[in-house]
Parts: C-alpha cells; structure tokens; sequence
C-alpha cells in the first residue's frame, strides 16, 4: 500500500492476506516477532489490517493520525472562511479506489476471530467497511455535506495542494477556530489537538488505489463484511458524530467569517513539495533495504 507499483514491481489488486511487500516494515518485523512468541509460549493471535481508518479515539491530543476528525476541522475551517472544499491530493489521487474501516469493524472481527476457534486461530484477516470508493465521489458527497463547492485538482496536478497552503498561516487557523469554539459552544480543543496537516498531506499523496480482498473472511465464516453501501454514509454518520459531541459546528447552521486571505509562507512553500519529498524518501528507503 505504501510503496505503489512503482516501487514494488509485483503490487497487485486486490491486497490479499499472504501478501508481504519487499524490503523490511515494521509492522510485518510485529507480525514475526508475536508468531514466534506464541509458538513458544502456546497462546494465539490475530492480525487485522485496515484501510483508512474512520472512529473518535478517546482523548484528542497533538499529532493524532486521524483522518475522520482532521478532515472535519479542514473542512469546516474552509466553510468558515467562505472557501470552496480544496482537495489536497493531486489529480491522479482524486480519482483512486481506496477502502475506509471504521474502528467498530475492526472491533467486530477482532473479537470474532479472537472467538473463532481453530478456523481462526493464528489468521491475518483484512478489514473494510464497505465497497471501495473513488476520492472523487467522496469529496463531492463531503461536500455537499458541509454546503461547499467542490475545488477539484485539474490534469496535470502531479503535487495536490497542501494544507498549509490551502489554509494559509497556522496562526490564523488557531484564532479562526478559538472563535469557533467560542461562537458555537465547542468542547475546548486546542487546534493542535484536532489538525495534523502533516497526516492529512500524508494520506492524500498516494497516487494509486489501494483495494483490500475480504474473500478470506467470507471463507472463514465472517458474515457483514460491509456495514454500509458506501463510504459517503460513513464518513456522514462520522460527521455527525463530531457535531453531536461537540467538536464541530453543524455545518447547517455555521456561519461563515471574514475570509482571511491565504498568506503562502515560506514554511507552507516547502510544505507544497511534500508528496515529492515523501515519493523520494520511499525510493531511497526501498532501494536501501533491497540492496542491504
């Protein structure tokens, strides 16, 4: 999923279970390391591996990686600002095929397959919510969500539009949202708390789909597969969520402030290079655990 067809020439759609990619990972070096503790020690395991991940973590705090809660606020701080719905990713992005999973899916088959008995026992099992969506249908229903109008990437965007370009100075950004919070009776968050724009810039710089085979769980006995026809509704329910606790305005009645214009500094410039950055960290860090 991280590495993309370039990288690893044997990239293959849909992901299936036995799949590993080249090189070394941590997740998979995990993967090893508990195998062979519960060889020894006789005790069991399950791995389950998601797409984007959608849920409300318990506590929010600096440099989370949450996909749900940080497009909430980047959105709702461009409706604040009268701003269309920018997408940050570039054109080839906008039009992939992703998976979402929403944190109770991976609750559901955690403890199903923790249960299971010997069909179960040891399996790596791989984790969606629903079919898999293209980020351009999503943006327009996310959209049409918070009342905005789309600012889709045009052919020939290779590097998408970082959020701190989009947004502009993150100091504006953290006064626009202490009024928010202040006008619309918001749980106390500090900006920090509820925006990574490094993980939403991360998460929208992959240029190719990235579907997940759930034909593993049906042959083992895992019936709901889907809890939904489609990521739209989810990330809608998500929205919703948010709202209802109180760590967003309701997009129906937030009103929209004195536009700030967008100031492009010198940090938010180096920021608009960062999909390139990272395509180049994967190919350095690829080629160095291959020829290792």
């Amino acid at each position: 999923m991280h590495l993309g067809p370039t990288l690893w020439p044997s990239f293959k759609l849909p992901f299936r279970e036995n799949m590993k990619c080249p090189g070394k990972l941590s997740y998979f070096d995990m993967e090893d390391y508990i195998a062979s503790r519960a060889e020894k020690e006789n005790f069991g395991y399950n791995i389950i591996r998601p797409g984007f991940i959608l849920g409300r973590p318990p506590r929010l705090r600096k440099n989370m990686q949450n996909i749900g809660v940080t497009l909430a606020v980047y959105c709702t701080i461009l409706k604040a600002r009268g701003q269309g719905l920018i997408f940050p990713g570039s054109y080839q992005v906008y039009h992939t095929a992703q998976h979402l999973t929403t944190s109770k899916q991976i609750a559901r088959i955690a403890v199903w397959a923790s249960t299971g008995g010997k069909r179960t026992h040891n399996e790596a099992y791989n984790s969606v919510s629903t079919v898999p969506f293209l980020w351009k249908k999503a943006w327009e229903d996310i959209a049409a969500y918070f009342g905005m109008e789309v600012i889709a990437p045009q052919p020939g965007n290779i590097v998408g539009v970082p959020c701190s370009y989009a947004l502009g100075r993150r100091e504006d950004c953290s006064d626009l949202w202490n009024q928010l919070v202040a006008q619309y009776g918001l749980k106390n968050h500090p900006f920090e708390e509820v925006f990574n724009e490094l993980f939403l810039d991360k998460s929208f710089s992959f240029p190719w789909s990235s579907v997940f085979s759930v034909q593993k769980l049906k042959d083992h006995g895992f019936e709901e597969v889907h809890e939904a026809s489609n990521a739209s509704i989810l990330f809608s329910e998500f929205f919703d969520l948010l709202v209802n606790q109180k760590i967003i305005p309701s997009p129906k009645t937030a009103r929209t402030f004195p536009v700030v214009k967008c100031i492009q500094t010198k940090d938010s410039r180096r920021h608009q290079f960062f999909p390139l950055l990272f395509a180049l960290f994967s190919l350095l860090w690829f080629s160095f655990y291959i020829l290792s």
